[in-house]
């Protein structure tokens, strides 16, 4: 934990952002946890905490209960249901995945296409039979976590 993104009402700021990795929970786009402050403050790349159940409504300050946003989105959410502005500003209703459902589904995603193409280039031995292609499977299983990890 660093205290360089620590808030004294929220605590841990990167423990926050890693539940959408570093992402606005609203628009998706990365934020820069060090223009964390008031909206406006860093015009409109200030990062600030937003709450699921908006305090209004009974919302507390709970880790499960706060969202990393960009000040504008978190402003124009207000306590609109957040997976309707998600859907007007990213085109899902989905929140980004957190820190380690991406690398869940980056490593899985990889050796199910490493294990596909170990298949699909299968060689036959010379009593026929095929054989699964070893070298054709890490290939495919490291290019599909690599572009993964770079796409997003």
């Amino acid at each position: 934990m660093s205290d360089d993104y620590w808030s004294e009402r929220y605590g841990d700021l990167e423990g926050i952002a890693s539940t959408t990795r570093g992402r606005c929970h609203l628009c998706h786009e990365n934020v820069v946890l060090a223009l964390y402050g008031r909206t406006g403050l860093f015009g409109g790349d200030t990062v600030t905490v937003d709450h699921l159940e908006p305090q209004v409504f009974g919302g507390d300050d709970d880790a499960d209960n706060l969202r990393i946003a960009h000040g504008n989105c978190n402003s124009l959410r207000g306590v609109k249901d957040p997976e309707a502005i998600r859907l007007a500003l990213a085109g899902t209703t989905d929140e980004p995945l957190s820190d380690t459902a991406f690398n869940l589904l980056s490593v899985g995603g990889s050796v199910a296409v490493g294990v596909a193409a170990g298949h699909a280039f299968a060689s036959t031995n010379q009593r026929g039979e095929r054989e699964f292609n070893q070298a054709a499977a890490w290939v495919a299983g490291l290019l599909t976590f690599a572009f993964t990890r770079e796409l997003y």
